[in-house]
C-alpha cells in the first residue's frame, strides 16, 4: 500500500513532461532521470537522429535505442532536464514505420509514427492519462557537453535557416531525328512554399545539338542571379516546398513551343530519405522534357547549402 502511495506521488511530480514548460529559474532540483553514459546502448534504428519537441520547442537526440536531451527544460514546475539526461529507452522498430520505447519522465509506454516527411507522431501511455506531442526532424548534433551549471546557464544552440540551391546542371539531348537537328530555347524554374505561394526562377537559355557534330551536352552551374536556378530559405520550424515545375519554351521551326513538366518525381525522392538532406548533401533526377526519337533531358539537382 505504501509503494503504491509513493508511486501516484512521484507520477504526479512528472506528469506533466514535456508538455509544460516554465523558465529555467524556478527549477529548484534535478530530474530524477539517468545520464546516458549509465544507459546501456542498444540497437540503432532507422530514426535515429536529432529531433525538437513540438510542444516545448526543446532537442533530443535518438541513437542506439535510448532518446537523451540536448537542451535544458523544467517540467512539472521544479525539475530541470539536463543534457544528456536519458529521457526514453528500449527504443526498437515493430512495424515499418512503426518503433515502441519507455519514455521516462511520462512513465509509460510511447508509440511512434513516422510520416513521410520524417516528423514521428508520438502517442504516450503515460502512469496519468495519454500525452501527445510530434519529434521534429533538425539538425544533427554530436556529443553535446554536460556540465555542472544551472540550467538557466547552460546555452542553447540557436535554431538556424536551412538553404537549399534548386537548378539544372546538365541538359542533353538523347537519340537522332532527321527534322530535329536541335533543342534551343529557354527554361524556368517554380516550386511552392509553406505558405502555398509560388517561388519562381528567372529565365535560362540553352542549345543542344541532336546530331554527331555536337555539341549534344550543355553542362550549367546554379546562377547567383536566379536564371534558372532557385535558392531556397526555410525558417526554422516551417515545412519546406513541393509542386516542382519546369517551364521550358522551344525555339521550333513552327514557332515558340511551351512546355510544362509538373511530374518531376525529386522532391519524393528526397521525401523517400525520411530525413532532411545534410548540409553540402545533394540528389539528382533526369527529367524527360521532349519526347520522340530525340528526347531532350534536364538533369535537375536539389542541394542543400546550410
Amino acid at each position: 500500500m505504501k509503494n503504491c502511495f509513493l508511486k501516484k506521488c512521484a507520477g504526479l511530480i512528472l506528469f506533466f513532461a514535456m508538455a509544460i514548460w516554465v523558465s529555467p529559474v524556478q527549477a529548484q532540483i534535478s530530474a530524477f532521470l539517468p545520464i546516458k553514459e549509465k544507459v546501456a546502448a542498444g540497437e540503432p534504428s532507422a530514426v535515429d537522429g536529432t529531433y525538437r519537441i513540438s510542444s516545448i520547442n526543446k532537442r533530443i537526440i535518438i541513437a542506439n535505442g535510448r532518446a537523451y536531451a540536448i537542451d535544458p527544460w523544467v517540467h512539472a514546475l521544479v525539475l530541470q532536464v539536463k543534457p544528456n539526461m536519458v529521457v526514453m529507452r528500449n527504443f526498437r522498430q515493430t512495424a515499418p514505420d512503426r518503433f515502441i520505447a519507455d519514455d521516462l519522465p511520462l512513465m509509460g509506454q510511447a508509440i511512434f509514427v513516422r510520416r513521410a516527411d520524417g516528423v514521428l507522431d508520438v502517442n504516450v501511455a503515460g502512469a496519468l492519462g495519454p500525452a501527445r506531442y510530434k519529434l521534429i526532424p533538425v539538425d544533427y548534433v554530436e556529443n553535446p557537453v554536460i556540465d555542472d551549471l544551472p540550467a538557466n546557464d547552460i546555452p542553447i544552440a540557436p535554431e538556424q535557416d536551412r538553404e537549399y540551391h534548386l537548378f539544372v546542371n546538365v541538359i542533353s539531348c538523347d537519340g537522332t531525328a532527321l527534322l530535329r537537328k536541335r533543342y534551343r530555347g529557354y527554361f524556368s524554374l517554380s516550386v511552392t512554399d509553406a505558405e502555398g505561394k509560388e517561388i519562381r526562377s528567372g529565365s535560362r537559355n540553352f542549345d543542344v545539338r541532336c546530331t554527331r557534330k555536337g555539341p549534344r551536352r550543355q553542362t550549367l552551374s546554379h546562377d547567383a542571379n536566379g536564371k534558372g536556378s532557385l535558392s531556397i530559405v526555410v525558417p526554422p520550424g516551417q515545412d519546406g516546398f513541393s509542386n516542382f515545375v519546369i517551364y521550358t519554351t522551344l525555339n521550333d521551326l513552327l514557332g515558340p513551343l511551351d512546355l510544362k513538366n509538373d511530374k518531376s518525381s525529386l522532391l519524393l525522392k528526397a521525401k523517400n530519405l525520411r530525413r532532411d538532406l545534410n548540409p553540402g548533401e545533394s540528389i539528382e533526377n533526369v527529367e524527360r522534357i521532349a519526347s520522340g526519337k530525340a528526347q531532350l533531358l534536364f538533369r535537375v539537382q536539389l542541394k542543400r547549402v546550410k
